[in-house]
């Protein structure tokens, strides 16, 4: 069982190699589960409908609280019963894009957010952290979708991007730096390469 993160904000193309990080390891025999957050269920929706209607802006305490209870119920319903059966579990977010936007709003930490995410989320075996220039992540999802949620800001992106830099710089985690502008097959040969190398030391150990 590993569990796996691809994390960064939009228009870095995480969400196309979390699919292809998922057919390669089907491709290998593996179990996967492929998660994005947030999820489905009832917070996961209010926090989507929230976040692609201006007028319907959540407080910082109300955001940070459903994105919370969705991940307690992404982690009881999915990922922890998934590991329990020795899958490999692909997360598109994570906690740490919780600690990123919601740390850039300034009211908390994202030390201090993601130590509340860990009191009942297990912490990932590896995390691929997806850098882009803003501009460049921005242009691709005005092409992608055409309409930008009330996060997607210049200014704010990069406060946030910023946040997902010092979470990968502080050293706590197993993650790497993936750069986002370059072609999506030598991504892909890059976080399976590092995906090879996490589950055969976990098979060998």
């Amino acid at each position: 069982m590993s569990l796996i993160v691809i994390d960064g904000i939009d228009g870095t193309g995480k969400s196309t190699q979390a699919s292809l990080l998922e057919k390669q390891l089907l491709d290998n025999g593996h179990d996967v589960l492929k998660i994005a957050e947030p999820t489905k269920s009832p917070f996961g929706i209010q926090i989507r409908d929230a976040m692609m209607n201006a007028k319907k802006r959540l407080s910082f305490e109300e955001e940070l609280d459903l994105f919370i209870k969705d991940r307690q119920y992404n982690v009881e319903n999915n990922i922890q019963p998934a590991l329990s059966e020795g899958k490999i579990v692909i997360l598109d977010r994570y906690y740490f894009s919780t600690a990123a936007y919601q740390g850039a709003r300034g009211k908390l930490s994202w030390q201090e957010i993601i130590a509340m995410n860990e009191t009942f989320a297990p912490i990932p075996d590896i995390v691929f952290f997806f850098f882009i220039h803003v501009e460049d992540a921005l242009e691709r999802i005005d092409e992608e979708r055409g309409s930008r949620s009330y996060m997607e800001k210049q200014g704010n992106l990069e406060k946030v991007q910023a946040i997902f830099q010092q979470i990968h710089d502080s050293g706590t985690y197993n993650s790497v730096s993936i750069d986002a502008i370059l072609p999506i097959d030598e991504i892909q040969a890059q976080i399976w390469q590092s995906c090879e190398a996490l589950l055969t030391t976990k098979n060998t150990s």
